[in-house]
């Protein structure tokens, strides 16, 4: 299953967005998923994610875990905006 999680940081607070990245992105592994791709814009107002998990539980799995809900406020205070797009490989 891929997906593609788009970001906008045009009104985010750019240090606190890295700092929730810092510290949910490693919780993919633990869940059989994988960071496939990760780019930014130069300006830093837009970033881009491509993520593989094995199946539907498993991404529910990572979205329900208890130290990922932890830091959702986190990315709550950096203002950023965030969407999930199912996607395919070409």
């Amino acid at each position: 299953m891929l997906l593609l999680a788009t970001f906008d940081l045009s009104s985010a607070d750019i240090e606190a967005f890295d700092a929730y990245e810092a510290a949910v992105l490693p919780l993919l592994e633990q869940h059989g998923a994988a960071l496939k791709y990760r780019v930014r814009s130069l300006d830093n107002v837009f970033e881009i994610h491509l993520l593989e998990f094995a199946d539907q539980a498993a991404f529910d799995a990572y979205r329900n875990d208890p130290a990922r809900q932890r830091l959702q406020p986190l990315f709550e205070r950096s203002g950023a905006e965030a969407a999930l797009t199912p996607v395919v490989g070409l």
